[in-house]
């Protein structure tokens, strides 16, 4: 299934509460993502070779693995990312809501060249002893995602609050 059948699955409602639930000050730009959703939704997916896979990461800097795609998978125009296959390794549990959260928040962050203050990926963290803790990690992970590719310059200024906040 391609990232755009994913996305099309939800009401931007949906994905923006769950967005909410990890990073409530994004309540001040509910407007201007929902706009960007609209916008990513009536693009027309371009066919790609590449995939968005998800899988076990080792984190680099503890002893935590995540769930996620490899930031590279979000490096093109949107009508690109949202063309390619999704693909979750075998031993994965993530649902495609997650999957849709997780690629939605991705898509609007990244931004060409790196941000070296930011430099961990947007996973979503799995402990299995510890499931109360899920929410917290995922939005420790929020906040310290790699910014990289490309995204429609209308929504800039977005872009620049979104990174402004996790700041």
């Amino acid at each position: 299934m391609i990232l755009h059948e994913i996305l099309s699955k939800y009401s931007f409602d949906t994905i923006f509460g769950e967005l909410v639930d990890m990073m409530p000050d994004l309540n001040r730009k509910r407007h201007e993502m929902n706009e960007a959703y609209d916008f990513l939704l009536t693009q027309q997916p371009v066919a790609s070779k590449k995939r968005i896979t998800y899988q076990l990461i080792d984190a680099q800097d503890s002893d935590d693995c995540f769930v996620g795609a490899e930031d590279r998978c979000f490096e093109a125009q949107w009508n690109v990312i949202t063309g390619k296959e999704v693909v979750v390794d075998n031993d994965i549990e993530i649902t495609e809501m997650e999957i849709a959260v997780n690629s939605f928040f991705c898509i609007l962050l990244i931004k060409c060249g790196k941000c070296s203050f930011l430099t961990k990926r947007f996973f979503l963290h799995l402990k299995a002893h510890d499931l109360c803790n899920q929410l917290v990690d995922i939005v420790k992970s929020v906040l310290c995602i790699l910014l990289i590719g490309f995204y429609p310059r209308r929504f800039e200024t977005l872009h620049n609050d979104l990174v402004e906040m996790m700041a």
